[in-house]
C-alpha cells in the first residue's frame, strides 16, 4: 500500500469558514425573526392586554382582506369599530394581536359574527386609549414555532459548531506546524520538549496498546437522533410550502405546477421518516460487542479478535466480520470541498450461519506487513476498523463499525 495520500488536497481558507458561519447566522437570524415576530411579540401583547379595560363598542365595518403576493394569497380580518373612553370617542381597526395566517373560510366566519352595527365589547389600554382590540386571545402558531425552532437550532449548530471546530483545527495546526515536515512518514520528528520523546501517532498508539473492548463508531441512539433532526428540519420546511400550495390552490396552471414540483421533496421526506422508523426498530436488534487483544496492532503482527452477542442469536441468519482499511482525502474541486474514500486491505474474520458461532467466537487476524498504517493529517487520513454485519429476517440488519489502530 502506498503511504502517500489519495490526492494532494487544497487548504481550507478562512473565507470558506466565514461563508459557512454567515450561512449559519442567516438561518439563526431567520429562525429568531420567526420566533420573535410571529410568536413572542403576539404573546407579549396578548399577555399585556389581559388587564386592559373592557369597553362597549360598535362595529362600523368588517370584511375579509385579501393579500395577493407573487406566489401566494393570504387573508385577514379587517374590522373597524368605535368606542368611548374617558368621555372621548375613539376608533380602531385591530381585531387581534396574532400574526398567524388564517384560511379564507376562518376569516369569513369571523366576519359573519361581526356584522356592521353590532354592539359588542373591546379591550382598551387605559394608558393609551387609542389602542384597542376586539379579541385578545393568543393563538399558538405551532407551525411557525416549529419552523423558528428548527431554523434557529440549525443556524446556531452550524455557526457555533463550525467556528469551534475551526478553532480546534487552527490550534492543532499550530502544533503540527511546529514540527518540521510533519505530515509525511519520512520527515516525522519528535515533539520538542515532550518528556516521552514520542511522535503524536506513537502517543495515540500507546493509549490503544493493550486489550481493548471496542466502541461502535456510530451508536444506534445517535443515528436515531440524527435522523429525527434531519426529518424535522426537512419536513418542517417542505410542509410550509406544501401547506401554502394546498391552502392557495386555485386550479390554475401555477398552482398545479407548484404541487407537482413539491412531489420529489415530499418523497424525500417520506424516505427520511422511513429511515427514522428503521433506526428506531434497530434499537431492538441484538447488540454485538467486539474485543481485541490489543487495540494498536503492528504491521505483520497478529491480533486476537473476539465477539459476543447480547440478545437472541436465533434471530440472526448470517454473521460477517471483516477488518478493513479506509483511506480518505479532502481536496478542493473548484469552489467545493470534496472527500474521496477508498477501501483497502480487506481481511475476512468470520462468515457463519451457525447459532453457536454467532453468539460467541474469536479469530486471529494478521495485519499485512506491506499495508498502510493508521495515519491522519489536516486533509488526509487512513483508518482501520472491524466491520460487522448481521442479517436478520423481517427486521433491519445490524451494521457496526469499530475502529482500531495499525502501528507503523
Amino acid at each position: 500500500m502506498n503511504a502517500k495520500p489519495i490526492s494532494e488536497s487544497g487548504k481550507s481558507t478562512w473565507r470558506q469558514t466565514g461563508c459557512v458561519v454567515v450561512f449559519g447566522l442567516f438561518f439563526l437570524t431567520g429562525g429568531m425573526f420567526i420566533l420573535i415576530g410571529l410568536s413572542l411579540i403576539p404573546w407579549l401583547n396578548c399577555r399585556a392586554s389581559s388587564d386592559w379595560q373592557e369597553v362597549p363598542c360598535t362595529i362600523v365595518s368588517s370584511d375579509v382582506e385579501v393579500h395577493r403576493g407573487d406566489d401566494s394569497t393570504s387573508y385577514s380580518v379587517e374590522a373597524e369599530f368605535t368606542y368611548a373612553f374617558d368621555q372621548q370617542t375613539f376608533s380602531s381597526d385591530q381585531y387581534d394581536f396574532n400574526r398567524t395566517k388564517r384560511s379564507r373560510k376562518q376569516c369569513k366566519e369571523i366576519v359573519r359574527l361581526l356584522p356592521v352595527g353590532k354592539e359588542t365589547v373591546c379591550y382598551v389600554d387605559p394608558d393609551a386609549p387609542e389602542n384597542a382590540v376586539l379579541n385578545r386571545e393568543f393563538l399558538m402558531p405551532w407551525l411557525e414555532l416549529l419552523m423558528g425552532t428548527i431554523f434557529s437550532g440549525v443556524g446556531a449548530a452550524i455557526a457555533i459548531g463550525f467556528s469551534t471546530a475551526m478553532g480546534r483545527r487552527k490550534k492543532r495546526k499550530k502544533t503540527v506546524d511546529s514540527v518540521d515536515g510533519f505530515g509525511t512518514e519520512s520527515s516525522l520528528q519528535p515533539i520538542a520538549g515532550d518528556a516521552t520523546n514520542l511522535f503524536p501517532e506513537d502517543l495515540e498508539d500507546n493509549k490503544w496498546d493493550g486489550p481493548q473492548r471496542l466502541k461502535p463508531k456510530v451508536t444506534r441512539v445517535g443515528t436515531l437522533a440524527g435522523l429525527i433532526f434531519v426529518a424535522l428540519f426537512w419536513n418542517g420546511i417542505v410542509s410550509v410550502f406544501l401547506w401554502k400550495g394546498v391552502a392557495n390552490f386555485n386550479r390554475d396552471f401555477f398552482s398545479i405546477f407548484i404541487l407537482l414540483f413539491m412531489i420529489p421533496f415530499v418523497l424525500v421526506g417520506i424516505l427520511i421518516v422511513l429511515g427514522v422508523i428503521r433506526a428506531f426498530l434497530n434499537l431492538f436488534n441484538p447488540v454485538f460487542e467486539i474485543a481485541m487483544s490489543t487495540g494498536a496492532v503492528a504491521r505483520g503482527a497478529g491480533v486476537d479478535v473476539a465477539w459476543e452477542i447480547k440478545g437472541n442469536p436465533n434471530r440472526i441468519n448470517r454473521l460477517r466480520i471483516v477488518a478493513v482499511g479506509v483511506e480518505s482525502a479532502e481536496y478542493q474541486q473548484g469552489t467545493d470541498t470534496v472527500t474521496a474514500t477508498s477501501e483497502f486491505g480487506l481481511i475476512p474474520i468470520a462468515d457463519t450461519t451457525e447459532t453457536q458461532a454467532i453468539s460467541f467466537g474469536s479469530a486471529t487476524v494478521t495485519i499485512p506487513v506491506d499495508t498502510m498504517h493508521t495515519f491522519a493529517d489536516r486533509h488526509n487520513k487512513v483508518e482501520w476498523a472491524i466491520q460487522l454485519r448481521a442479517d436478520i429476517a423481517r427486521f433491519p440488519d445490524v451494521f457496526q463499525t469499530h475502529n482500531f489502530r495499525v502501528k507503523p
